[in-house]
């Protein structure tokens, strides 16, 4: 069949490969520019390696949750992070969940292998087709057509959309690849020389948007859209940690997925390409929102540092005993708990305190935690409430920089 006589031309106008960034609105390129700086940000920060594989885990955890539950897989997060640390165990029924999990993870690894170590990231046919192998490994299928890894033969449809027809797969695949290989970065002055970041970003989405369009295998097209879009980002810079926000974000706020899924090509026909504008906006503003998650967990993990150090500076001129080492170690064991938990902390009582170090105070008389509890108050580590003592971790404010506040304006 001729180029010019392809069947999606008819079926699949808005399978354009083209985008005409320059009809967006001014919300989308200000939700752009905030993903981009937020990513740097997250990129540029400092962080000890736990605190960075802490922070990994957890991303990797959401993610591959997010990806795998759109398709039905009903693993809670603690699950799937006990899947990915080797640690959950499953009856043989739900065993498939499992593995599924696991064929996600490791072509996670094998993508991040290859970044990491300089090779070669370009998308080809070839490699998309062994990406969709990996994702279905040992997976039962419902449809006996499925053959992982292979472009069908037949016509597919999701929900309320009928994919493309599935002579043009291959055609619509390598003009996919050639496409997404290509550099987005446009020329021209008004473009800054730091602005690859914000195309890089648009063009993951755009890889997402496309292949669920083409929707080239009988199955794990979804979880292989997210894939290819996790490794764009991936191997334009961005953290391991910011690659899988989209996935996480997409599955919480499915039925809208979906939704703007749809509305990307059924509204085409009446607005050309500016039907994409609202996915595209929608992608962004759930990039933004997971990365101001994601700093609020790393300013967190920063601040648990700054609290041990604040804690050690306070002891320092102090003489060393074993009276001093058990004092500071409560402090900072009660500042952490507080600073680590996702709600307000509520006030430890003198029972909870000695929970904390029943070593250090087993052989002890309740005088002893009576002194010590005394002395951080002191020092205005710790602080009295009604029901019980909370850790002075509101000292941490007055360590950040000064600020005008005008809702502290009379």
């Amino acid at each position: 069949m001729a180029t010019t006589d392809r069947s999606y031309k008819t079926s699949h106008p808005w399978l354009t490969f083209r985008l005409d960034a320059g009809r967006f609105s001014p919300q989308f390129w200000l939700l752009l520019g905030e993903a981009k700086s937020k990513c740097e940000h997250i990129s540029n920060a400092p962080m000890f390696p736990e605190v960075r594989d802490k922070l990994h885990t957890m991303a990797l955890t959401k993610g591959i949750r997010g990806t795998t539950a759109i398709e039905g897989n009903s693993l809670t997060e603690e699950q799937v992070r006990q899947a990915i640390e080797g640690e959950l165990e499953l009856p043989r029924s739900k065993e498939y969940l499992r593995q599924e999990i696991d064929n996600i993870v490791e072509a996670w690894n094998g993508m991040l292998d290859t970044v990491v170590n300089g090779g070669d990231t370009k998308l080809s046919t070839e490699r998309i087709c062994a990406m969709n192998a990996q994702i279905l490994k040992d997976l039962p299928l419902s449809d006996t057509t499925v053959v992982p890894g292979e472009i069908r033969t037949y016509g597919v449809g999701v929900l309320r959309y009928k994919a493309a027809p599935a002579q043009d797969c291959h055609h619509l695949l390598k003009r996919y690849c050639d496409w997404l290989n290509e550099d987005w970065t446009p020329e021209g002055e008004i473009w800054p020389d730091n602005c690859r970041l914000h195309f890089t970003i648009v063009k993951a989405v755009m890889a997402h948007l496309y292949f669920t369009w083409i929707h080239p295998f009988g199955d794990g097209n979804g979880r292989t859209a997210r894939l290819i879009e996790a490794q764009i980002l991936l191997s334009a810079g961005a953290p391991s940690a910011v690659c899988h926000l989209l996935s996480d974000y997409y599955n919480e706020t499915r039925s809208l997925y979906y939704n703007h899924l749809h509305h990307a090509s059924a509204a085409w026909g009446r607005d050309g390409e500016l039907a994409i504008r609202p996915f595209l906006e929608y992608a962004l503003r759930g990039l933004v929102e997971k990365e101001v998650e994601q700093i609020r967990e790393l300013e967190r993990q920063q601040q648990i540092i700054i609290w041990r150090d604040y804690v050690h500076r306070a002891f320092s001129t102090m003489t060393p005993s074993e009276a001093q080492k058990r004092r500071r170690q409560l402090a900072i064991l009660v500042g952490v708990k507080q600073l680590n938990a996702q709600v307000k902390q509520a006030p430890l009582k003198r029972r909870e305190l000695f929970e904390l170090m029943p070593a250090a105070y087993r052989q002890k008389s309740d005088r002893t935690i009576s002194r010590d509890i005394n002395e951080l108050i002191k020092m205005e580590l710790f602080k009295e409430v009604q029901v019980g003592y909370l850790a002075r971790t509101e000292a941490l404010q007055g360590l950040v920089s000064k600020r005008y506040d005008p809702e502290t304006e009379n």
